[in-house]
């Protein structure tokens, strides 16, 4: 195949040679009998003899090219490509199969190739600057490791780009040429004739090849400049402090890797334009000089003033972009957290607060958007008619000074140099805007591969395997901190000896946490040594699940050992039978189809089966219920478990692990207040606190059943349709207003006729003998500059109505979709994912409101401008329309085949994206745990697998690119080809101003069909876009949304009666039932302990009381209320829960307590003082109005959960859940909540849902949930 591309260049040079040298026969056979010098008629001879040469020299070319395309069309022939370069050919004919198969099947089903070649090629200068520096302070910067990466080749397609512009002023020169041939009627000399258009045709031919090179050059370095970006972002993010990776570290991973790369990729290929602008601009003054004379300066001077007007629209566009950018990130950013706490917002009755917040930031939005719309059809309509005003300047200027007559070869000859250097300089601001942005991305990045990096320090020594039997972890005398400043824990001076269990206790904020990741090596040691002697295995408080099977999870990397994996899961009560495939069981994002207690037993599997030394364990209990947690106990960490023979080193608060610890360490303001064998002090201080009631066996043993009995594989689960091809069209074009849409196209039309008509003027004017033109200049002039004034208001007004028509569409398709969401069954939005749903929500309505409009107007726009062309064409040479048909047939195939295969292209790098970012999200979530593990080079070895994948994809599409534009070409010169011979056959009937006009326009049909292409690939790419967001808008929606005055009053409920009767709940209609209850009263005012082991169905119970899952069938009554007859939000704002894990907006302190806004700042400092926060609020910055972040450290895990507390407080709720409120709260908190529910809501009823047993000391009764009944 590469041979055949090679001499591809070579058949076409000797096929023109062979046509011109036909021509030159031809035209010394007719001549033969007429010369009699004898020199000439020797010179006809020689051309005898170089024609069959030329002949055969062709037919040679030709064969051996059919030979290399047969060869590479063979099967057997197929070879991985590994070398990126050399798979990018001009006219790239080993994608001729993917398009023709993606075109038959309407899918893309790829066989594997390979690229590891390119990809490590790309990545190797950034590896090995990193290494030769790793031991020094290095500043990193992006063009750098660009210019040294790519720098040969760009400068190579610089040169081929400015070899191509040039010969773009050469089709103008022959053009006028050309016509002032026809114009001379003296000269019948036919073989100039033919001359002079095959000149045209090798300047076109010569410059589309030039063309092709080039962006093959560009594309390529684009692709590996992708790659290389995304390799390196990546490794970097690995190597960050912890304290540097949290959730802006992740969002700006995630901007480098779309926005950002994708503006760097999109710019590559345009930064010639800056420097080749002003040669263009020079040139092609001197060609309009040699034209015109001094009226070529005047066209200069007002391209510039047209580019400064172009400017300031730039400048504005960019400060309401930026406003813009702004009021999106604000609405993405509340989006994002709607979507993540959806449940929340349920439970709460928030959804209308929330419509209302998005509201305000999304209306900032689209005003924005509105400016940037009206800027850019200002832009629009000054690109169009450009050319005209250019060309109207100089005619006055000329008509001015000199009084003579133009003919049609000057005059057509001056519109194609002004069409050449109009558009190129009139982008450069576009473009200087575009580097802008650019910029900024850069810096970005450099910013990003600059972060403070975190290196193990020489004082911690660590080796995997045992060299020390004495020892397995020793602080000497340790300073340690998060940011190698301020000391987090302080003057550590201990030893763990091997095999023992120690167990870390301290209070809430007193740095167990930390300890655990000091003896990780994660922490910076300012003072002192650490000492670490065997392989470490961690156990974080928050668990961490990797998207795959419950299997490759807890072998996380290791081979597979069948007897230690059965222990493993026999020691960590993972209860396999219970899930749908059993360990083949797939994990969703952050274990949604798990319930915690599975999560965390998974967690403690991962660690028991890595075979290490040192085991690392963060509150590893704490999601487990009493029962469980026995068990785990007993057969994982006690003195007879799996790990006995381990250094097992625990913070906790379990009372069993506490008293049987040989070793207690208490930490208290990050320093070791206690360190030494077990005291009766501690065995007291368990007791006490947890009481040997915590250890009894309340539940009888049985299966628990899952949480989602069809959490199965990732791919069972509903999403919205991507792979339907019929979009729905009505209710996009509904929202948007229909008659608004056909204004805007009719108005566009009516632009373009009155464009055709100023180019037939032009060749009418041209056409006028001497005298008429000069007697007519002034209402030539008239009549040229109004038709042009004309056609910018109409075509400004239609991109308005258009721009408007789809901006409106947006706006009630993104109400709609939202309210939709917010309104949804939360079982279905699970499992859509909140990927998915931010994905519709951010990147496709992003498309609809900024790339759509412009997508929508510029296809209408460049299909009426190539409908202009050929009929110009065609009416200047109506022969041409004999060409037109199977050209048209042969471009509609080549069309729909690139438009349907690019989708295809498309879909796919978005489905090979969509993993990568989860796996590099859920990489950073767990970067402790992978650390700690030390299984960075694997887990980066996955995720180039990934990204390998993601750019195979890329590359592919780029490649299609590469291979419409070299049809295209083609296409482009025959039309120009066709349009030439034709207007030769015709000229004695063509006047030479109607020829001008027929060449000037076939030469602007290639450019046209090249853009109308990639345009309508767009279009229909945006569909899909368009399709996502209204297919999301079908989510089932939970029964009576609305607000139902007439069945509540405003005292219900007057009593916390509940009753429910002949329940049963199931996630699906045909689904395995979940929850049974043949009956349950509950009285006014009881206080009821919900007890059951972790899957036993408690979390169903509440989510039906909250109708957060329907009833299949049976009744659950409130207060003498059916709740099924209830609006969401009447029940829901009535009654009140304190879930688990507190949830926190990125809001002042005030708002997440109460984001209705319904009580007075004096009724909160009141909830705030019931539960003993006044002060510490009162003492924070700005008091109510602190911000608060989702993760914010600055706030106790304990506090989080008293002013979860406080929202229940404001609510007076006759009906109350407590949702494990104190599983991870220290002893002094759980006191106050219990002190706090038994004063202020004595006379509520109150569910209690705990695993400790001391919790439901106080409580009335108890629910005990065994299988699916109670």
């Amino acid at each position: 195949m590469d041979d055949f591309c090679g001499s591809t260049f070579w058949m076409l040079f000797w096929s023109l040679c062979l046509i011109a040298e036909g021509v030159l026969l031809r035209s010394a056979v007719t001549k033969w009998n007429e010369v009699q010098d004898s020199i000439i008629r020797k010179a006809h001879f020689v051309r005898y003899m170089v024609f069959p040469l030329v002949a055969v020299e062709n037919a040679l070319q030709l064969l051996m090219g059919l030979r290399n395309f047969w060869q590479s069309m063979k099967p057997s022939q197929e070879k991985t490509r590994d070398n990126l370069t050399q798979d990018l050919t001009i006219f790239n004919f080993w994608m001729d199969k993917i398009f023709w198969k993606s075109f038959k099947k309407k899918s893309l089903h790829l066989k594997p190739f390979d690229l590891k070649e390119t990809y490590s090629q790309a990545n190797g200068h950034f590896s090995d600057q990193t290494s030769t520096n790793s031991s020094e302070s290095t500043s990193y910067n992006a063009i750098s490791l660009f210019f040294a990466s790519f720098g040969k080749q760009f400068v190579i397609s610089g040169l081929q780009r400015i070899c191509q512009e040039m010969l773009a002023f050469s089709a103008p020169e022959i053009l006028r040429i050309m016509v002032t041939h026809f114009t001379d009627t003296m000269d019948k000399t036919t073989w100039k004739d033919y001359f002079y258009v095959t000149a045209l045709i090798t300047s076109l031919i010569a410059r589309n090849i030039l063309g092709l090179f080039y962006w093959k050059n560009v594309t390529a370095i684009s692709i590996k400049c992708r790659s290389m970006l995304h390799s390196i972002v990546i490794q970097k993010a690995l190597r960050i402090c912890i304290t540097e990776s949290t959730d802006t570290t992740r969002s700006t991973l995630l901007n480098i890797m779309g926005a950002d790369s994708q503006k760097i990729c999109h710019v590559i290929p345009l930064l010639h334009t800056l420097w080749i602008a002003p040669i263009q601009t020079i040139v092609a003054t001197y060609f309009l000089y040699n034209l015109l004379g001094y009226p070529a300066f005047a066209a200069v001077s007002i391209i510039f003033m047209l580019i400064l007007l172009t400017t300031l629209l730039m400048r504005q566009l960019k400060d309401i972009q930026t406003d813009q950018m702004k009021a999106q990130d604000s609405r993405v950013k509340i989006v994002s957290e709607t979507i993540q706490n959806l449940k929340t917002i349920k439970l709460h009755a928030w959804n209308e607060a929330f419509l209302k917040k998005i509201g305000l930031a999304r209306q900032l939005e689209l005003d924005a958007i509105w400016g940037s719309l009206t800027r850019l059809g200002c832009m629009v309509t000054s690109f169009t008619v450009a050319p005209v005003i250019v060309l109207l300047v100089v005619l006055v200027m000329k008509s001015s000074l000199d009084g003579e007559p133009i003919n049609a070869g000057i005059m057509f000859a001056a519109l194609s140099i002004i069409n050449i250097i109009t558009v190129p300089l009139l982008t450069v601001p576009a473009l200087a805007m575009l580097l802008s942005q650019t910029t900024v991305s850069i810096k970005r990045i450099n910013k990003f591969l600059n972060l403070e990096e975190f290196k193990t320090h020489k004082s911690y020594v660590k080796s995997d395997k045992v060299t020390n039997d004495d020892t397995s972890i020793k602080f000497e005398n340790a300073y340690l901190s998060w940011d190698s400043k301020k000391s987090i824990l302080k003057n550590l001076h201990f030893t763990i000896p091997p095999g023992s269990l120690v167990a870390i206790v301290g209070e809430s904020g007193s740095g167990k946490s930390s300890l655990l990741q000091a003896m990780s090596g994660n922490m910076f040691i300012t003072k002192g040594k650490i000492d670490v002697n065997g392989k470490i295995a961690y156990v974080p408080e928050s668990t961490w699940t990797r998207k795959t099977t419950i299997k490759e999870n807890i072998l996380l990397h290791n081979p597979f050992n069948k007897e230690t994996y059965l222990d493993v899961i026999n020691a960590c009560e993972l209860d396999l039978s219970c899930l749908p495939m059993r360990d083949d069981t797939e994990i969703l994002d952050n274990g949604s189809n798990l319930s915690g207690g599975q999560r965390q037993r998974i967690s403690l599997a991962r660690a028991a089966y890595s075979g290490s030394n040192i085991y690392l364990m963060d509150q590893p209990m704490s999601a487990l219920d009493g029962q469980t947690a026995n068990k785990v106990y007993t057969k994982l960490l006690s003195l007879d478990g799996l790990l006995k023979e381990k250094t097992r080193i625990v913070a906790t608060d379990y009372g069993g692990l506490i008293a049987d610890a040989d070793i207690v360490l208490e930490l208290d303001n990050g320093a070791v207040k206690y360190f030494g064998p077990n005291r009766t002090i501690y065995r007291e201080r368990t007791s006490s606190k947890f009481g040997e009631d915590d250890e009894m066996d309340i539940f009888p043993t049985y299966d628990a059943l899952p949480q989602c009995n069809d959490g199965g594989n990732l791919s069972e689960s509903i999403k919205p349709r991507e792979d339907r091809l019929l979009v729905k069209k009505s209710l996009y074009l509904r929202e948007g207003g229909v008659t608004r849409l056909t204004i805007g196209i009719t108005l566009v039309i009516c632009s373009v006729a009155v464009y055709t008509f100023s180019n037939v003027w032009l060749s009418m004017w041209s056409g006028q003998d001497d005298s008429t033109q000069i007697k007519s200049a002034a209402t030539n002039i008239t009549i040229y500059g109004s038709v042009g004034l004309v056609q910018a208001i109409l075509l400004l007004l239609g991109c308005l109505y258009i721009y408007n028509f789809s901006l409106k569409a947006s706006r009630n398709l993104y109400d709609i979709l939202l309210l939709k969401v917010l309104n949804g069954r939360i079982h279905f939005l699970n499992k859509i994912g909140a990927g998915s749903l931010l994905n519709v929500l951010t990147k496709d309505v992003d498309i609809l409101e900024s790339s759509f409009p412009q997508n929508m107007q510029g296809t209408v726009l460049n299909f009426l401008l190539l409908l202009s062309a050929i009929f110009t064409t065609c009416y200047a040479t109506p022969i041409f329309l004999v060409f037109v048909a199977p050209l048209a047939i042969i471009y509609y195939f080549l069309q729909r085949l690139y438009v349907v295969t690019s989708t295809n292209l498309r879909r796919n790098e978005s489905l090979t994206r969509t993993p990568l970012y989860s796996l590099v999200l859920e990489t950073l979530s767990g970067l402790c745990s992978i650390k700690a593990f030390g299984i960075e080079h694997e887990t980066m070895r996955e995720i180039q697998d990934s990204l390998l994948e993601n750019n195979k994809a890329y590359f592919l599409y780029m490649a299609g690119t590469l291979w419409i534009k070299a049809r295209l070409d083609i296409l482009g010169t025959l039309i120009v080809s066709g349009t030439c011979v034709f207007a030769i056959i015709s000229k004695d009937t063509l006047s030479p101003a109607v020829v001008a006009l027929s060449l000037s326009s076939a030469l602007q049909i290639t450019q046209l069909l090249n853009y109308f292409v990639k345009l309508t690939s767009e279009f229909e790419s945006n569909i899909v876009a368009v399709e996502r967001v209204v297919n999301t808008t079908l989510i089932p929606q939970e029964r009576n949304c609305d607000a139902c005055p007439d069945k509540v009053n405003e005292v219900w409920p007057e009593t916390g009666e509940l009753l429910i009767k002949d329940l049963q709940l199931r996630y699906e209609q045909n689904s395995q039932p979940i929850l049974e209850i043949e009956s349950c009263a509950i009285k006014s005012g009881e206080k009821i302990g919900v007890v059951g082991r972790s899957g036993a169905g408690k979390s169903s119970l509440l989510m039906a009381i909250f109708k957060l899952l329907e009833p299949i069938q049976g009744q659950i009554a409130l207060s003498g209320l059916n709740t099924s007859q209830l609006s969401m939000h009447n029940l829901r704002s009535k009654i009140a829960i304190v879930p688990q894990e507190p949830t926190f907006f990125s809001e002042s302190l005030r708002f997440n307590l109460d984001p209705v806004q319904c009580y007075t700042d004096h009724e909160l400092w009141n909830a705030l003082d019931t539960v003993n926060l006044k002060e510490f609020v009162f003492n924070l910055p700005h008091g109510l109005y602190f911000h608060v972040t989702p993760d914010d450290t600055r706030i106790t895990s304990g506090c989080k959960q008293l002013l979860c507390l406080t929202r229940a407080l404001l609510k007076k709720p006759k009906f109350l859940v407590l949702d494990e409120v104190t599983a991870n709260c220290d002893k002094n908190i759980e006191l106050l909540i219990q002190e706090i529910v038994k004063e202020q809501f004595k006379n509520s009823t109150v569910l209690i849902v705990a695993h400790r047993f001391k919790t439901l000391l106080d409580c009335d009764r108890l629910v005990a949930h065994f299988q699916k009944t109670t």
